[in-house]
């Protein structure tokens, strides 16, 4: 690999490009071949209904971990060229024939060690109100006796038929433990939530240089880096702090393997339809 980005243009991008060493608290994706425990199906109640998350075609009253193509049905549509990952969704239309309540949830994690309020962010898409009726959406930060953080479709997740990023800081008074994540969706349009992270550090307000819509992950990492977006991304190449490329992917799908790099600080360069960005990453092989 010859390759290598001049050492001015590195300084600039290394300047210019803000990362952080964050601590998860919670974090799901939807992309692990393992069952997923640590978000299913509740009673609306704090209770699950499931031992592991449902895959594949949601039933009624249930979401489900699956992709836009199997989600989508009727008409509603989860928007494949703006998350062709999987993801948690439901279409009340198809199975329930058109309203449905559904309540999923997190496993609990503890946020009793932070001094500072803990950021949460995730994707979101809730289609456009159908003949069915409007979707009302609510997302809540608690524990079994309080409330910290309410989110809802009327005042907060107000955008429509698009995947859209949000972030909010939590307040100080969640930081207890047994903390969870309760969401209701109540109505007869599809809701789908992806990319779920709360962590010590802001994850939507990391800068790229010639930035395009595009979230990566885990930040450290020690083997499978993923990288998605409503972006098509063609190639992906990793350089270290002094400009040479160490890795690349001409052939890009999902993720870039970094297990053979050593530990350290290296700039990712994404190639996709929309132009190109680079990204900051932190290499750890002792996580």
């Amino acid at each position: 690999m010859n390759e290598k980005i001049t050492f001015f243009a590195l300084l600039t991008l290394l300047t210019s490009v803000t990362v952080f060493s964050q601590t998860s608290f919670f974090e799901q994706n939807f992309e692990s071949t393992s069952p997923i425990t640590n978000f299913r199906n509740s009673d609306g109640g704090g209770n699950f209904t499931e031992a592991t998350l449902l895959e594949g075609s949601s039933a009624c009253g249930y979401g489900s971990k699956s992709d836009a193509s199997t989600h989508s049905g009727g008409n509603i549509s989860f928007h494949a060229t703006e998350n062709s990952t999987y993801f948690f969704g439901m279409n009340p239309e198809d199975p329930c024939g058109g309203y449905t309540n559904c309540y999923p949830q997190s496993a609990t994690f503890d946020l009793s060690g932070q001094t500072t309020g803990a950021y949460f962010s995730f994707k979101y898409l809730i289609t456009a109100t159908s003949s069915f009726g409007p979707t009302s959406v609510t997302i809540e930060i608690k524990n079994s006796s309080s409330t910290f953080t309410t989110l809802t479709s009327d005042a907060d997740l107000t955008v429509r038929n698009q995947w859209t990023n949000f972030e909010t800081q939590l307040p100080t008074s969640a930081n207890v433990s047994n903390v969870y994540i309760s969401i209701s969706m109540v109505g007869g349009n599809g809701f789908g939530i992806d990319d779920i992270v709360v962590s010590d550090q802001a994850t939507l307000a990391v800068k790229n240089y010639n930035a395009s819509n595009s979230s990566m992950y885990p930040n450290p990492v020690s083997d499978k880096l993923f990288i998605k977006g409503s972006a098509t991304i063609s190639a992906v190449k990793i350089y270290n702090i002094q400009g040479q490329l160490v890795e690349s992917s001409d052939s890009f799908k999902d993720y870039i393997n970094v297990k053979a790099l050593k530990s350290g600080l290296y700039l990712v360069k994404i190639q996709s339809d929309k132009g190109e960005s680079f990204k900051k990453v932190l290499i750890s092989h002792n996580q």
